[in-house]
């Protein structure tokens, strides 16, 4: 290896625990609205002293497989070391081991250590690595548990035993993380790629993969039905989540109503990469362009990593709901894809991807002055306009010299991240030292938009018994002595109440017309607002 691409892996090692390690512990990192719901059932089944049955506040109703949840009180010492870091630290780690493994099997195909490196630095550049493979969610291991048999069967001529017994561990495992379905997801890729293998012939098939095959889904099933036997509520399990919660979303009645329309349709699925790849999908666009025109030349191994991401597309077009995260685990195989073919994706898809960049990185850099201009502090730090700056230099140099841009966009795309937790940090900030020893014990009502949305505020209060409200105004009429209101930029403090303290706040859902407003007409209020903790000074009524 030479000494520029030295430099190079160890510049991209360095970004990659930069963008993903750095305000790990923030509130506003990128996500979904699950985490909130999840970290709840891991408090509160840690304060019940037992694994099982997994609880949140109202008791055992959220029915869903454990081992997200104990991997969780176990690395918070059952509930002693509760925060973020030790919560999203260890999901953060399987993910950089995702991106480990698949640089191995990049490098076991073409022989290159740094189509092995790009391999892993695409994937953690993807959208949705950066949403769901920080937080405290699922999706990471999922990812890992199912990409772990392809690794373990890739070019294999016949399954053995050990080969049988591994893949039936691990599917298992993504079962008992996320669902029992995932263990016929991960079957049906895999059988795919073996009837490939077969060239398509059933008595080759049986022969040498059949029975094998089968002893890898019982086994995965018999992990999975361990869950059962040890819950003390097998009954709630079996109604909530195996009927209620998977089973329900295989309808025939509704199948065909919402197959091309409607917010769960087939294009969601099919299409449903080109968002998970966020700033890459032109580059996803372009591969598959490339496919199409070498489909009579393309290698075995790009044939057993699509009929891998085949095998998820066709088994989530069942369901009467498809959305693009039930496909993330196809996203390992594409960047391994992408890295294979890096060097001859055409030239218009770095031009104009780089393109995107420059406007996107000159935005952001926008938005960072215009909040600084109009908030009567400084927020944020000297190395977020460094940053921006640089990346819009780079970017837009790229745009002309294509040599640069193949090798630069892999670390813009997690520069971005970089440059994102840069300009959270400042609304992450905990609430003072006093206001938390003062509101200790006490109840505090928060706002929220999703259930158990308000569980991440114990965060920036400890020791504080946190609570929700949907609805400001009923809020108010209520006899709760302290609660917290997002109030917008100069807007007054209800009557009847004093300010304890106040932090600047990110909106965490914005209008439809809200981004045209903040970048042409600088209207940074619809961005940011206050969080304020408030303390009622007398009884008043406030009627909706």
């Amino acid at each position: 290896m030479r000494k520029a691409s030295i430099l190079r892996v160890i510049s991209g090692l360095i970004l990659v625990l930069l963008a993903y390690f750095f305000a790990l512990d923030s509130i506003h990192i990128p996500n979904i609205g699950d985490e909130g719901v999840y970290i709840q059932i891991a408090r509160k089944t840690a304060e019940s002293g037992r694994f099982l049955p997994l609880l949140d506040e109202q008791g055992i109703k959220n029915t869903k497989p454990p081992l997200l949840f104990w991997q969780g009180m176990v690395t918070t010492a059952m509930g002693k070391l509760w925060s973020l870091w030790n919560l999203r630290g260890p999901v953060v780690l399987t993910t950089l081991l995702v991106a480990f493994l698949l640089g191995f099997l990049a490098w076991k195909i073409s022989r290159d250590a740094m189509k092995g490196f790009l391999a892993g630095f695409i994937y953690l550049g993807f959208m949705s690595t950066l949403q769901q493979g920080r937080p405290f969610l699922m999706h990471a291991a999922e990812t890992l548990l199912l990409f772990l048999p392809l690794v373990i069967v890739f070019r294999a001529q016949r399954l053995n035993w050990g080969r049988m017994f591994a893949c039936g561990i691990f599917l298992g495992l993504a079962a008992l993380y996320k669902s029992y379905l995932l263990v016929f997801v991960g079957g049906l890729a895999l059988t795919l790629i073996f009837a490939w293998e077969s060239r398509w012939r059933v008595k080759h098939f049986f022969k040498n993969y059949g029975f094998y095959l089968v002893g890898t889904v019982l086994l995965s099933l018999g992990l999975f039905s361990l869950w059962l036997l040890l819950d003390p509520r097998p009954d709630l399990v079996i109604q909530d989540f195996l009927l209620g919660e998977s089973v329900s979303r295989f309808s025939i009645t509704h199948f065909f109503k919402g197959l091309f329309t409607g917010q769960y349709s087939l294009f969601r699925i099919w299409l449903g990469n080109l968002a998970n790849a966020g700033l890459y999908f032109l580059f996803l666009i372009a591969l598959v362009i490339d496919l199409v025109k070498r489909r009579k030349e393309i290698s075995a191994d790009e044939k057993r990593l699509w009929l891998y991401v085949l095998g998820f597309l066709l088994v989530y077009s069942i369901p009467t709901q498809r959305q693009e995260n039930y496909i993330l685990p196809t996203c390992a195989a594409l960047a391994v894809l992408l890295a294979l073919r890096w060097q001859e994706l055409p030239s218009w898809s770095f031009r104009a991807s780089h393109v995107l960049m420059t406007i996107l990185s000159g935005l952001a850099l926008w938005v960072h002055v215009v909040i600084a201009q109009n908030l009567d502090e400084s927020l944020f730090s000297p190395l977020s306009y460094i940053l921006l700056s640089l990346m819009l230099g780079v970017a837009g140099v790229s745009i002309f010299i294509p040599k640069i841009g193949r090798k630069s966009f892999p670390f813009l795309a997690l520069g971005f991240l970089l440059a994102f937790g840069l300009f959270t940090k400042p609304f992450s900030r905990s609430f003072s030292d006093e206001t938390a020893q003062k509101l200790k014990g006490q109840a505090v009502y928060f706002p929220y938009d999703f259930y158990a949305g308000y569980e991440i505020f114990r965060f920036l209060l400890p020791g504080v018994e946190i609570r929700g409200y949907w609805n400001y105004q009923e809020q108010l009429a209520k006899s709760s002595r302290f609660l917290a209101v997002a109030l917008d930029l100069g807007q007054p403090i209800p009557e009847g109440h004093r300010t304890i303290d106040q932090i600047y706040n990110l909106k965490s859902r914005l209008g439809r017309d809200a981004g045209r407003e903040i970048l042409f007409k600088g209207r940074y209020d619809l961005l940011v607002n206050r969080l304020v903790l408030l303390e009622r000074t007398e009884q008043t009524e406030i009627r909706p």
